[in-house]
């Protein structure tokens, strides 16, 4: 009996572990996969701030991320106008002087960048605007969205 006893202690033991090592396996799987998917939406996030930064307006990535609900990549960015080129220092210094002239302006939105749907857009003429109110309502927008 106690032969019997150990062997299914044993037996059970083995099966257990082989059931936490199947479940360490499938968990390794999802997370390469992620961590693909993630290096794909930078990727796409930086080609989209390439194709879309010229010298009279600057694209600034705010956050880039793979949206499983969406299954696509989201990136949520902030994108100065200016009718006269920018300055180095002011791009240096990301929104710069934001509302010193009529003619400026900032975009922020978040895009589906494998569709190129808008998921939220705000413009704003002053920096305050945008500070306060803006980049915080695209956090949330965003954080819903992923």
């Amino acid at each position: 009996m106690n032969r019997k006893l150990w062997l299914y202690v044993a037996v059970g033991i083995l099966v257990g572990a082989a059931g936490v090592q199947g479940i360490h396996l499938i968990h390794d799987r999802t997370d390469d996969a992620l961590f693909k998917q993630r290096l794909r939406c930078k990727a796409l996030a930086d080609k989209y701030v390439k194709d879309n930064t010229s010298s009279l307006n600057k694209v600034l990535i705010n956050r880039v991320e793979f949206s499983r609900t969406r299954n696509s990549c989201i990136v949520a960015t902030t994108e100065h106008f200016s009718a006269q080129p920018l300055e180095d220092a002011m791009v240096q210094k990301g929104l710069g002087t934001l509302g010193s002239s009529p003619a400026e302006s900032t975009i922020i939105e978040i895009k589906d960048l494998l569709t190129g749907e808008e998921l939220f857009t705000r413009t704003c003429t002053k920096f305050n605007e945008c500070v306060l109110l803006g980049l915080q309502k695209q956090e949330d927008a965003f954080n819903d969205l992923h």
